[in-house]
Order: C-alpha cells, then structure tokens, then sequence
C-alpha cells in the first residue's frame, strides 16, 4: 500500500485527521481504537448498500434458486 505524507494531503483531509485525533484525545480512546471503529462502521455501511442494491436487484427480477439448482449449476453435485 502507498503511504501518503501530509503534505500530499488538501486541506480537507488535513482537517478530517485533526478532527479524528481531537475526538480520540478528547473521548480518551486511543486513535488506534477510534480508527478501527470507524473501519467497521464504514464496512456495515458498505455491506447495507450492497445488500440494499441487491434487494432492489432482486425486485426487478424476482428469480430464486434452490440450494440443490446451485450446487448443480455449480457442478457440485
């Protein structure tokens, strides 16, 4: 992964890093703690929109499968 310096970084970014060291210094919590909450904040958001897309996939074409037509398709059995 390519590390960025701060220097690299707008003024808005520079911002949201003050802002997330502040909230961990002012709560007391270590900004390591602070980060890999907001991480798994960020993953239930992410796995709620693609669940929510793929609900509205499945009302524009409602077909299902059973366990046994998956596996067959799938060669499995």
């Amino acid at each position: 992964m390519k590390t960025v310096s701060v220097t690299e970084m707008g003024k808005e970014e520079k911002d949201l890093i003050i802002a997330i060291r502040n909230y961990a210094t002012v709560s007391k919590i270590p900004l390591k703690k602070v980060i890999k909450e907001m991480t798994e904040d960020l993953e239930d958001l992410t796995d709620a929109k693609i669940g929510e897309e793929a609900y509205e996939d499945y009302l524009k074409n409602p077909k299902t499968y059973t366990h046994e037509e998956v596996l067959k398709e799938l060669g499995l059995k």
